[in-house]
């Protein structure tokens, strides 16, 4: 499938550098859970910061943003407490995430790291560059992979030090693929980046992935494929994207939904879960809580059986989304707005499109 010139944003997948191989796992059947009522939409305009980003874990919703702020919801996103804050700091965090129930981590301008220990009630910072942190991915204290705004760069002794991926003879492959779109850090020796031709998830893209904790970097590919998600579930790379298959069919192939992982980034195995919503619009906006396939509805496959889930489309609607088991909730124009998130039995289609992914 060619690629279509249009934004900017990074993926990895090398053409010329060596199928992976592919297999699929057992079928696996579809089911739904339930979900508790919200008020219909709630927006939440008593966060005291602008608001830039969002996650969730477990129950629980997590905000970032201006002056160095995060805040926690323990009601779907009805109350926030703020955890973390520097009045005078024209810092802001862009980003924040947990790769456990008390582990957690945000970036941003001006070298902004901070990691917490505690479930996130304290906040250490950690001070080693003063270029923008667009992106991290940790799996624990020690281990984790960065894009600043001119290299990636990870670390294997709690950020005691920093080597780049781009040294020796990963260099040529990331100045053809100059997009960073994802990173991901799955344990003490497995890291994964994945980049993109061109700053929208619509370009080629190429993958690099370390085994032994950044020794060395390979480079990887998964053929006939364009990706729109690159992230991990459960100490696996998950992929999400589509598919052309029946190339070799009069008329040419056609595009379908796609989900693969791998524990490794060479072996990738497709995911039998049921990706029927996706054919919608396809799964093209994916978080570790599950996949966009509409503006309105979510369909959550990564742990092998798919379960759908709706709120109210919403014109507004972001890239940047978080869920619980009950809420939905997005960022957009600052403020945070959140709505009820309840089961589906059936794909939940609206006239309202997808937001494009693009480069941070």
């Amino acid at each position: 499938m060619t690629s279509r010139r249009v934004g900017a944003i990074m993926f990895l997948v090398v053409a010329g550098l060596g199928g992976c191989r592919v297999s699929k796992p057992p079928a696996t059947v579809p089911s739904a859970q339930g979900a508790s009522q919200l008020a219909p939409i709630l927006s939440t305009r008593d966060v005291p910061f602008r608001v830039i980003n969002l996650t969730s874990n477990g129950n629980l919703l997590w905000i970032c943003g201006s002056n160095e702020s995060i805040a926690v919801s323990h009601d779907n996103g009805t109350h926030w407490e703020v955890k973390h804050v520097k009045t005078a700091s024209e810092r802001t965090l862009l980003e924040i995430d947990f790769a456990s129930e008390n582990f957690g981590y945000t970036t941003g301008t001006g070298g902004l790291l901070l990691t917490t220990t505690d479930g996130g009630e304290t906040w250490i910072d950690h001070n080693f560059t003063d270029q923008t942190i667009a992106q991290a991915s940790f799996s624990d204290e020690n281990h984790g992979v960065v894009r600043a705004a001119d290299s990636v760069l990870f670390t294997v002794d709690g950020e005691l030090h920093w080597a780049s991926v781009s040294e020796g003879q990963n260099a040529e492959i990331m100045h053809h693929f100059r997009h960073v779109f994802s990173v991901v850090a799955l344990d003490d020796s497995r890291m994964g980046v994945m980049l993109k031709e061109g700053g929208a998830q619509y370009f080629s893209q190429a993958f690099l992935f370390t085994q032994d904790s950044g020794k060395s970097w390979i480079a990887s590919s998964i053929p006939n494929v364009t990706l729109y998600s690159f992230l991990r579930r459960e100490g696996l790379y998950w992929a999400v994207g589509t598919e052309v298959i029946h190339k070799d069919q009069p008329g040419g192939g056609y595009a379908v939904p796609v989900a693969l992982y791998s524990s490794d980034g060479e072996s990738w195995k497709h995911s039998n879960a049921d990706l029927s919503a996706c054919q919608l619009r396809m799964c093209t906006v994916c978080n570790t809580q599950g996949c966009l396939y509409a503006n309105g509805g979510i369909a959550r496959f990564f742990s092998g059986t798919t379960t759908l889930f709706e709120f109210p489309p919403n014109k507004e609607l972001t890239t940047r989304w978080a869920s619980t088991g009950s809420a939905f909730c997005f960022v957009h124009s600052g403020k945070v707005e959140c709505t009820a998130l309840k089961s589906a039995q059936t794909p939940n289609p609206s006239d309202f499109p997808v937001p494009p992914v693009v480069v941070p």
